[in-house]
């Protein structure tokens, strides 16, 4: 993270971080199936760790950054992971079991559903992406964020590109402090977080949310942070604020928010359904890509205090949920509409059928619980005719 705010524009950055994260899943996967499964997850790691060593920002300036080891002693990045690789491509050559010696995978059997036509109701329900914090996608049958490149009037661009500067400078300075510091490390990854969408100018709605959030951590861990920091996250945080003033993505959410009518229990049922789903999303790894939680998360944030919750704050809350499930009860029902008719296509393996099942009736449960809350709000009224659909669904095909 220290080298953040030389990330460049062109996302050489990002894919380094993206490409983490997917060595992450698959080593996190490596043992829930077979032995030959778990092999051909380190070879694809290995894969991802050679594209790491051919990214140009890499090379530039990582590759040059030194590790240093328990024992002191240092070595460069760019060697240490040309190390790792020539020792784990030994390791493989020697210990990778042939096909022939293991029993062949079996695929568990994908959910049947007795409603035929459960896919095309569930698909015609479910509306396309709105305007919010976040937008989700599945790439290769894993869940992920659908990251949006801000656009930006013309006529604004020198006062961005001066906030943008003058932010990045700052969110170095609150980075490096709150590492330093014995504060909360939720507080950390959301001013990280919001550092990253700053000198990328991604996700701007996002970026005014998380905000908002980050406020609501300041007032909560503010005894644990230095004077002078706690004092400059927040002029940091009208930074942010007026920077995202600057993106008409930004006043479009805005305008729909204004008319949003709530009290404290919608609040309070739209935080206890975002996060009552939360730990469903991080134990589906094998097909939601750990940025998901960890961003829906940080929306969550923003409301997790119902008597300091903004209209905006909330507002992101609903639009968020509502985009993710979605995008699973979408993405889902082309699965098992697939799956039925035998075609290879969306989630492919068995486990993975299986993972998915278990969140699509997570997200049932969590429609259910927004639909109330969300229909009044946010005209959102296709949440419990989804919720119910997908729980006779499944029910029916036990």
């Amino acid at each position: 993270m220290s080298v953040l705010g030389q990330w460049p524009r062109t996302g050489e950055g990002r894919q380094i971080k993206a490409a983490t994260e997917r060595i992450t899943r698959l080593l996190d996967s490596a043992h829930d199936r077979d032995v030959y499964h778990a092999f051909d997850s380190l070879d694809q790691a290995l894969n991802e760790l050679r594209l790491i060593l051919t990214n140009p920002f890499f090379q530039r300036v990582l590759a040059r950054k030194m590790h240093v080891s328990r024992l002191g002693a240092r070595q460069s990045f760019g060697s240490l992971i040309e190390g790792h690789i020539t020792d784990f491509d030994n390791f493989l050559a020697v210990h990778r079991p042939s096909k022939d010696e293991i029993s062949k995978i079996q695929a568990a059997p994908p959910p049947t559903f007795e409603d035929i036509d459960f896919s095309d109701r569930l698909l015609k329900i479910a509306p396309e992406q709105q305007i919010g914090p976040l937008q989700f996608e599945f790439c290769d049958g894993v869940l992920r964020i659908k990251h949006d490149n801000a656009e930006s009037d013309d006529r604004d661009r020198h006062n961005i590109t001066s906030a943008n500067n003058a932010l990045i400078s700052e969110g170095n300075y609150l980075i490096e402090n709150l590492i330093a510091s014995n504060c909360d490390q939720r507080l950390t990854e959301t001013v990280q977080s919001i550092h990253e969408k700053v000198s990328t100018e991604i996700d701007i709605i996002h970026l005014g949310i998380a905000n908002l959030a980050c406020g609501q951590m300041v007032s909560r861990f503010e005894a644990e942070l230095p004077e002078v920091v706690a004092a400059r996250l927040e002029g940091y945080s009208v930074g942010v604020s007026l920077f995202v003033g600057q993106y008409p993505a930004w006043h479009r959410f805005v305008e729909n928010a204004a008319a949003a009518d709530y009290d404290l229990t919608d609040v309070r049922r739209i935080y206890e359904a975002g996060t009552a789903l939360l730990p469903h999303l991080r134990e589906a790894s094998t097909i939601v890509n750990p940025e998901v939680p960890r961003s829906v998360e940080w929306v969550l944030e923003a409301i997790s205090n119902p008597r300091r919750s903004s209209k905006r704050a909330l507002f992101g809350a609903i639009r968020t949920l509502e985009n993710l499930l979605a995008r699973i009860f979408t993405e889902f029902a082309n699965l098992l509409r697939s799956a039925s008719a035998g075609a290879n296509s969306g989630v492919k393996r068995g486990t993975s059928v299986i993972a998915a099942a278990g969140l699509l009736y997570a997200a049932a449960n969590a429609a259910a619980d927004l639909s109330p809350a969300a229909g009044r709000i946010a005209k959102a009224n296709w949440l419990e005719q989804a919720a119910k659909l997908v729980k006779r669904g499944l029910e029916n095909g036990e």
